[in-house]
């Protein structure tokens, strides 16, 4: 049996982040890929999706697994092209 590490969404910090992308990506071309919706509901994310048996971090929640890099790859692929197709 796996146990599901999880990790509380720190909002404020979230929002310092998301301030600082957001003035890059007015002033540069910068492209920002939220992918916190695959792993995260509103207050935790976690580290195992149970529904796909994958990993999505290797360590302290900072490196994605290779198999959660695949997993999100066509949701990326989705997002850039879309984002190009813009630009």
């Amino acid at each position: 049996m796996f146990v599901n590490c999880e990790a509380k969404l720190n909002y404020m910090q979230n929002i310092k982040i998301t301030n600082i992308l957001e003035k890059l990506k007015k002033t540069n071309n910068v492209f920002i890929y939220d992918f916190k919706s695959q792993f995260c509901n509103k207050k935790t994310c976690f580290n195992y999706l149970n529904k796909n048996d994958i990993l999505v971090f290797t360590d302290d929640f900072s490196h994605l697994t290779k198999e959660f890099a695949e997993f999100i790859s066509d949701d990326f692929n989705k997002f850039l092209e879309k984002k190009l197709n813009q630009y």
